[in-house]
């Protein structure tokens, strides 16, 4: 299937950012900007907008589609900008990025764990790079999935599918977690290997 590509939309006069004939990149999220949720950054919170195009609406790969709150849901791409590679600036990468990087609270120094190599897994992968951790594990059951992941930069990959990931884990962080925690210094755990486990568990439990 070819890649999808910008197109060029024809703007409502409410959308002042842009002007008719401008290539768009559409964010996933639609937000008013205005609201208490939107000025405090949270724009998936939206009181009128929120995850909208292609869940509460649909068309988002068709010839047309209406954009809710246009003028800020929509961000005109650059001239020499690589088209192909926008493509994942929509949804995928900056999903991986803010929920799992951010939200994970990644740090110089420290471990992460993925579970899952998907697409999303892997955003979480290169994003969380930017931030100097010193290991980054993978763990998916398809020797396929971890081999793009060790191209990609993982320093470890785990096999779900033939070794206890948990037990690895452990093993793999032995040392980091033996060392003396600096002054202000976060512990990298959602909630220790019961967490892990948990999340490796409704991994599995998902169809191939």
């Amino acid at each position: 299937m070819p890649c999808p590509r910008s197109r060029k939309y024809n703007l409502s006069n409410s959308a002042t950012a842009s002007k008719a004939g401008d290539p768009v990149l559409i964010s996933c999220i639609s937000s008013s900007g205005k609201c208490d949720y939107c000025r405090r950054g949270m724009y998936s919170h939206c009181a009128t907008g929120g995850w909208i195009p292609g869940n509460r609406i649909d068309g988002t790969q068709a010839e047309y589609v209406r954009i809710p709150h246009a003028e800020t849901s929509l961000y005109c791409i650059p001239a020499d900008a690589d088209e192909e590679a926008l493509v994942m600036l929509s949804d995928l990468l900056p999903t991986g990025f803010e929920c799992g990087v951010l939200n994970g609270k990644v740090e110089p120094g420290s471990t992460v764990a993925i579970v899952g190599a998907g697409p999303i897994g892997l955003a979480s992968l290169l994003t969380a790079q930017f931030y100097s951790p010193a290991q980054i594990v993978m763990i998916d059951r398809d020797p396929y999935r971890l081999g793009v992941a060790s191209r990609f930069g993982a320093t470890a990959c785990i096999d779900s599918g033939v070794d206890d990931p948990v037990a690895k884990l452990m093993k793999l962080t032995a040392a980091a977690r033996s060392e003396p925690t600096r002054p202000g210094a976060r512990r990298g755990s959602i909630s220790g290997p019961r967490g892990m486990r948990r999340a490796i568990t409704s991994r599995r439990m998902r169809p191939r």
